[in-house]
């Protein structure tokens, strides 16, 4: 799988790690440098993943225990780790999430879907992107309100998200 973020790319390989390549300035590749780098590097201490989404100055990726770890830029609380800080040269942990079947990263935030259909969202929230009613930033995940029977999501490069429920129908 490959996915391509804000400057940057990563790729995930048939053993399970992930690989980056591009802009680093806010940490992105996950390498534990900020130097820029023309061909790809493996991000560290990231191994068993079945998914790779990259965003804007971040990535986040899906282990196949159905945790998330994130990297990269932190300004708005994007890497969900329950604080705003540095950004982060190696992945960290999504606070309190689990059994995610899905991840992606968007334009400074990031969703989830959980296995039992649920979408839980985190990071910047303008505009109300994270759908739980709210405009403040979260640093953790948040619940997308009124949303259950998911079967894929997508976070935008702008300000929404949209998911796909089972019956065929989108919400945004």
């Amino acid at each position: 799988q490959v996915s391509a973020g804000y400057s940057f790319a990563c790729a995930l390989r048939t053993d399970g790690t992930v690989w980056c390549w591009g802009y680093n300035g806010d940490s992105e590749l996950g390498n534990g440098s900020t130097v820029d780098s023309s061909t790809p590097v493996q991000v560290s201490g990231l191994s068993g993943v079945s998914q790779v989404s990259a965003g804007s100055y971040f990535a986040c990726a899906l282990r196949t225990d159905g945790t998330v770890w994130c990297w990269g830029d932190n300004t708005l609380g994007e890497l969900g780790i329950g604080s705003v800080t540095m950004p982060s040269s190696t992945p960290a942990q999504v606070s309190g999430l689990s059994g995610v079947s899905q991840v992606s990263a968007g334009n400074q935030f990031a969703c989830a879907l959980r296995t039992d259909g649920t979408v839980w969202c985190w990071g910047g929230n303008q505009f109300g992107r994270l759908g739980n009613g709210l405009t403040l930033n979260s640093s953790t995940p948040v619940q997308v309100s009124g949303l259950s029977g998911v079967s894929q999501v997508s976070a935008g490069d702008g300000s929404s998200a949209c998911s796909l429920r089972s019956d065929g129908t989108i919400s945004c």
